[in-house]
């Protein structure tokens, strides 16, 4: 059978005895860790898991009462754009196409966990990606932009839930998409100018044609504890554009500037069949996803 992977994303990375725990929690469970893992000045968590689609989903379940228990947006201050305490849980599936009934099954897990996030918490839930109805794409990024203090007072159009946003949580996407190759790339620096210098360089090229970049996604930001400037980016077409040429690129272009990069950082899972393309990575065993299937 087909297995699912969730990559869900909390708004609190600044409490090491929860991360731990949700490590711990993540371990017991019925489900194979990827990852986990949050950054200080960014003020969020990074978890992967895969599994069958009852254990990944009461696996994620437990982490929504861990984690929600100690999220106030009205409280958070992080260098990450955030909406909500969990700021977006994403389904991918992985092993093949293996499951019965087709994607349609896939998508109604998805719409069964934000059906009853919605009803647990009072929290308005958005379906995204290939979960999306008639909501366009711009219009969930158009949500984004003013952050959780944005949507203070706005009538939601949401899929589950309330239309007002949650006072504490605020709101929450999820959904089926493909899979996508998340890194992190710094460098020593004062502020987050070269890095915003970098990643529209990025977007640039990715505007013009470039196949090193054809649905690649970047966004700039700064990590004052480490005074360091970083590039999230986001590749959405991994069976198109593998990871070196764009880590490459982004060495190249780092040192032009005179500053000295770290090693490339990959955030969350990779497929079996991207690491060939991936070697200036330092991938941890358990962040590759097989994609043999299993018995059922």
């Amino acid at each position: 059978m087909a297995l699912l992977l969730t990559i869900p994303q909390w708004s609190l990375g600044r409490d090491r005895v929860l991360t731990s725990a949700v490590e711990d929690l993540i371990r017991g469970a019925n489900v194979s860790l990827h990852y986990c893992r949050s950054d200080v000045d960014l003020n969020r968590a990074v978890t992967a898991f895969s599994g069958k689609p009852n254990h990944v989903i009461g696996t994620l379940y437990e982490l929504c009462s861990l984690y929600f228990d100690r999220i106030d947006l009205n409280r958070h201050v992080g260098a990450f754009p955030r909406i909500g305490a969990l700021d977006v849980c994403p389904f991918v599936e992985v092993g093949g196409a293996g499951w019965t009934g087709g994607k349609e099954v896939l998508l109604s897990v998805a719409r069964a966990f934000g059906e009853r996030l919605a009803r647990t918490y009072d929290l308005p839930v958005f379906l995204y990606e290939r979960s999306e109805g008639v909501r366009s794409e711009s219009e969930l990024a158009e949500l984004r932009l003013g952050g959780f203090g944005g949507l203070m007072g706005k009538k939601l159009s949401s899929d589950y839930g309330p239309t007002q946003v949650h006072p504490r949580l605020g709101v929450t996407y999820t959904g089926v998409r493909d899979f996508v190759i998340a890194l992190h790339f710094t460098f020593a620096d004062a502020d987050s100018r070269i890095a915003k210098r970098l990643a529209g360089s990025v977007r640039r090229l990715r505007q013009e044609g470039d196949e090193r970049f054809l649905g690649v996604r970047a966004l700039a930001t700064y990590l004052p504890s480490r005074r360091r400037g970083l590039v999230s980016l986001n590749l959405t077409l991994p069976d198109l554009t593998p990871v070196d040429p764009i880590v490459e690129f982004l060495n190249q272009q780092t040192r032009k500037m005179y500053r000295t990069p770290s090693p490339a950082h990959l955030v969350g899972a990779i497929r079996e069949r991207d690491v060939p393309g991936a070697t200036k990575l330092a991938i941890a065993p358990e962040q590759v996803v097989s994609e043999v299937r299993t018995e059922a």
